[in-house]
């Protein structure tokens, strides 16, 4: 008999999804499956906006959908933050004239 304290831990989507794109996709990426991994990331879809993305989500959201519909666009929308919205560049990104 198992007991409840010997069970293997249990994770949710949210989170598999995170280790994927976080973690499983970059090793494999390393290891010389780079354009299996990009297939991966832009079959797999987005997880839901969160601290980080929901400004940009919200503000470029287009008429129908989400601006970040896949893995790959959220990893984007993660870049631009990044590179743009931690440094000061709100009018000056390239999305501010979008």
């Amino acid at each position: 008999m198992v007991s409840a304290w010997m069970a293997p831990p249990q994770i949710g989507e949210a989170r598999a999804r995170e280790l994927v794109v976080n973690a499983v996709l970059p090793f494999a990426a390393a290891h010389g499956l780079g354009q299996e991994a990009l297939a991966v990331l832009r079959a797999l879809p987005a997880g839901e906006s969160y601290g980080k993305t929901a400004f940009l989500e919200s503000n470029l959201r287009p008429a129908k959908g989400r601006i970040g519909r896949n893995a790959l666009q959220s990893q984007g929308l993660l870049g631009y933050v990044a590179e743009w919205c931690s440094q000061g560049g709100c009018g000056r990104c390239p999305l501010s004239r979008a």
